[in-house]
């Protein structure tokens, strides 16, 4: 016989950041929309890179939050491999 073993209850999803309201992650098509998590679709005016890294930062609320308070952006690569 088998004795019924007692569960932790799953953890609740952490909050979100409403900086980062649309996720972590999107994809940029040739025709200018943006495919985020979750099927949400957004309508990108950028024309160019630098225009793109402006509207990702400030207008389409993607990113993640610092993994501790010390360390770097979760979205910023650490350098290593990424000269060009």
């Amino acid at each position: 016989m088998k004795k019924a073993v007692a569960k932790k209850p799953a953890p609740a999803p952490a909050a979100v950041d409403p900086r980062f309201a649309h996720g972590s992650l999107g994809v940029l098509d040739g025709d200018g929309l943006l495919y985020c998590i979750g099927g949400l679709v957004l309508d990108c005016p950028a024309r160019n890179f630098a225009a793109l890294v402006e509207w990702t930062l400030t207008e389409a609320k993607l990113g993640t939050p610092r993994l501790n308070r010390n360390g770097k952006d979760g979205d910023r690569a650490s350098g290593r491999g990424l000269r060009g």
